[in-house]
């Protein structure tokens, strides 16, 4: 059966099913935070592999929904606005990871650090976890400062693709 749908339904179609795909990135990525696998591992390095993967799988859709979505709601300046303000957030983070050791803040030992180093390092983190599960597919040699790099550049260029979406827009 085929619905003959107008071009304004359709793009609203398109709108909905990117909504339903942000939602099981974010499922995916939050899958051993929500309910767990039955392993006593937790975090990055966390070796079970139905983790691994949803982490993975979730990753990788977050990180093509991003873009994908500033250019589905170009013509819609509030909410290109806030998927701007989405890729400034892992922008300034990864800056703050990259730039910790310099500043004094020791990132890979939280647990001799003061409570407010701690507390800011924890704070730079939080945004970043949707991006966890590239850790695993870089391979067994990958560490925070490769992901943080690699972010960078992702969260750069993904950046200056809304803004360049953003101009045009008003043009």
């Amino acid at each position: 059966m085929i619905l003959p749908l107008k071009e304004n339904r359709r793009h609203d179609l398109w709108l909905i099913m990117w909504w339903l795909a942000v939602l099981y990135a974010f499922f995916c990525v939050a899958h051993p935070f929500l309910i767990g696998c039955g392993c006593s591992d937790a975090g990055a390095e966390h070796t079970c592999g139905i983790v691994q993967y949803y982490a993975s799988i979730g990753s990788a859709a977050w990180t093509v929904l991003l873009p994908l979505g500033m250019y589905l709601f170009r013509y819609r300046e509030n909410m290109l606005i806030f998927l701007l303000v989405l890729a400034f957030i892992p922008l300034t983070c990864t800056l703050f990871h990259i730039a910790a050791p310099s500043l004094g803040f020791s990132a890979g030992d939280l647990l001799t650090t003061g409570m407010a180093e701690f507390i800011i390092t924890l704070l730079f983190t939080l945004p970043l976890t949707p991006y966890i599960g590239f850790l695993p597919l870089m391979g067994t040699g990958a560490d925070t400062e490769t992901l943080c790099t690699s972010l960078f550049l992702y969260a750069l260029a993904t950046a200056v693709f809304g803004i360049y979406l953003y101009r045009r827009r008003n043009e």
